[in-house]
């Protein structure tokens, strides 16, 4: 590889961040969030803010170490995805945790469980 190739390929990922920032592309952390967040409305009708739904994360964290009657694991998925039950309130809430981001990928549908 070229010093030439180096170069582009630099310049290119610095126009690649440059655009994320002009057109407002969140970063992944984000992103999985506003989709948790999308799919807990569409499938259970319930809206949290993004206070709460870091409450709900912190839960399962927490859950990690020390079982929590608030959230319990239900199974592996892969190495990076886990199905956890958050129970909240009279909700009973089914949804994916990412190890990798420390965050809820999103909700599942009851029937999903």
């Amino acid at each position: 590889m070229s010093i030439e190739d180096v170069l582009r390929t630099v310049r290119q990922a610095s126009r690649n961040q440059r655009n994320r920032a002009v057109t407002g592309i969140p970063e992944r952390r984000k992103a999985q969030e506003i989709h948790a967040r999308r799919r807990l409305f569409q499938r259970y009708k319930v809206e949290i803010t993004t206070k709460q739904y870091l409450e709900f994360c912190r839960w399962i964290q927490l859950a990690h170490k020390d079982p929590d009657p608030r959230a319990s694991f239900v199974r592996k998925m892969n190495h990076r995805l886990s199905k956890w039950l958050i129970i909240w309130g009279d909700h009973r809430l089914f949804c994916v945790y990412d190890k990798k981001r420390n965050r809820i990928a999103t909700f599942l549908a009851p029937d999903m469980e």
